[in-house]
């Protein structure tokens, strides 16, 4: 698929992502990330998603609704970051921070590596890797701010592996679409997980509700946690 014209696309994503304040050179950052993300994802499959303005609407606006969960964080890893979503969008908006984008698939990490070049993105970096072995190495166990993750999992997953990468007080931040809200905050609070913040958002030109539940870990993780991935899989936290 061939871009349109660099002016269309500039006030296309001038226009949609106005309510975020950007500056001119996130602006530009994120023009090129629509065209390194496009040319990657006719070569790999990072997204069904492959219309410009769908790109800029559900991917770049939808990470950056994150952003308020962020603030006070050094140190972030996007859980299961696929394509690319929202390490790069938040990452372009908070230059200052270190981002790290875990997932097992190989060829998805390498493409996210090249649009990092492309878009001269040095704080961002990536780990190949599954989460529950991960999880368990000195170098990563509660070594982070937040954990960020976007539709990756079902949430009891998504807790036992991302729970044990998150410092003492640091977040765990959820993507997610609304319904079992309250079956998520009831198991995050058994494993010692706060709710702190539940954000509902619409996205441009959609009327369903899109969810971002924010989780405060407020103790140690057991060390039995995470399991093996087979277990956790047939006999998910509850």
């Amino acid at each position: 698929m061939s871009l349109s014209s660099d002016s269309h696309i500039d006030d296309l994503i001038s226009s949609l992502l106005q309510k975020f304040s950007l500056t001119e050179k996130q602006l530009h950052s994120f023009s090129l990330l629509l065209s390194a993300f496009i040319e990657e994802n006719s070569q790999i499959n990072l997204s069904s998603v492959r219309e410009e303005k769908a790109i800029i609407e559900r991917h770049f606006v939808d990470s950056l609704e994150g952003v308020e969960f962020l603030e006070e964080a050094n140190d972030i890893l996007d859980f299961g970051c696929g394509g690319g979503f929202p390490l790069f969008p938040l990452s372009i908006f908070f230059p200052e921070k270190k981002f790290l984008g875990l997932d097992s698939v190989q060829k998805k990490l390498r493409a996210i590596d090249r649009m990092a070049t492309k878009l001269s993105l040095s704080h961002v970096k990536t780990l190949w890797g599954r989460g529950e072995e991960l999880a368990h190495k000195k170098k990563y166990r509660a070594s982070f701010d937040v954990v960020v993750s976007r539709a990756t999992a079902p949430f009891p997953m998504l807790l036992e592996i991302g729970g044990a990468f998150i410092k003492k007080g640091g977040f765990l931040v959820s993507y997610r679409s609304p319904g079992d809200e309250g079956s998520c905050i009831a198991l995050a609070e058994k494993f010692s997980f706060s709710l702190q913040e539940k954000k509902e958002y619409t996205l441009p030109g959609e009327e369903k509700k899109h969810q971002i539940l924010c989780f405060k870990k407020q103790k140690k993780f057991s060390s039995k946690l995470p399991r093996l991935f087979s277990q956790i899989k047939t006999s998910p936290l509850s």
